[in-house]
């Protein structure tokens, strides 16, 4: 399958379930509700891979991001490529980190938002009252649950994709997907995120990977492939 038709229908399917979470928003508390324990008032304890995810994956991603810009401006220096790694394909990295996870994620939505976390609205034994994804509240000041900037740092390696050997980039783009799933669904096990919150997460951060990539840095920066 080419890589088009994969980027296509990854980003359909989280689309239509963005748009179903939105109209059913109820969805939400009852995935959510699957990890709660009503008896003790507990989410799932954090396991080893758990906390891995959650503390050191983030940190790990940037470092794998100072790797590869290392090697794009050394390649640069010397005037040759190495691993299909160019400064313009750096740029695109970071451009894409900046505008994904950085500005609508981090700086935008989950500033203003409002949206309370799982285990702080009623439902879930605390005192905030629970909206739905895209209704911007007032029952969160900062950091707030929507939307997921684990899983966002997560979903971002799928710009991976576009800057190494067309050979891998489907392979990559998958990985950067189950990568994002998984983040994703153990911030939900622990009443920190509800599953909107990691699907728009995704959509956001593949859909701004892709759209920089097919419309703008392929088009008209990427230099030409050298094959290794």
């Amino acid at each position: 399958m080419k890589m088009v038709k994969i980027n296509f229908i990854v980003l359909v399917t989280i689309f239509f379930l963005s748009i179903l979470l939105v109209f059913y928003p109820n969805l939400d508390l009852y995935i959510s509700s699957f990890f709660f324990d009503s008896d003790t008032l507990s989410w799932e304890k954090r396991t080893k891979i758990m906390i891995f995810f959650r503390k050191l994956f983030p940190p790990l991603i940037i470092i794998s991001l100072l790797c590869v810009s290392l090697t794009g401006l050394i390649g640069h220096i010397l005037k040759k490529v190495f691993f299909n790694v160019t400064l313009n394909k750096v740029y695109y990295l970071l451009i894409s980190l900046l505008i994904g996870p950085g500005l609508i994620v981090e700086s935008f939505l989950k500033t203003f938002s409002g949206r309370a976390r799982p285990k702080e609205v009623i439902e879930f034994g605390g005192e905030a009252i629970f909206s739905s994804a895209l209704v911007f509240s007032d029952q969160c000041l900062r950091n707030c649950s929507f939307v997921s900037g684990h899983a966002a740092i997560a979903f971002w390696l799928t710009a991976y994709a576009f800057i190494f050997s067309e050979l891998y980039r489907k392979y990559i783009f998958i990985i950067g997907i189950f990568f994002g799933v998984s983040m994703g669904l153990f911030r939900i096990m622990e009443g920190a995120h509800f599953l909107s919150d990691i699907v728009f997460s995704g959509l956001i951060v593949v859909s701004i990977n892709v759209i920089l990539y097919y419309f703008f840095i392929n088009r008209f920066f990427f230099d030409r492939e050298v094959k290794w």
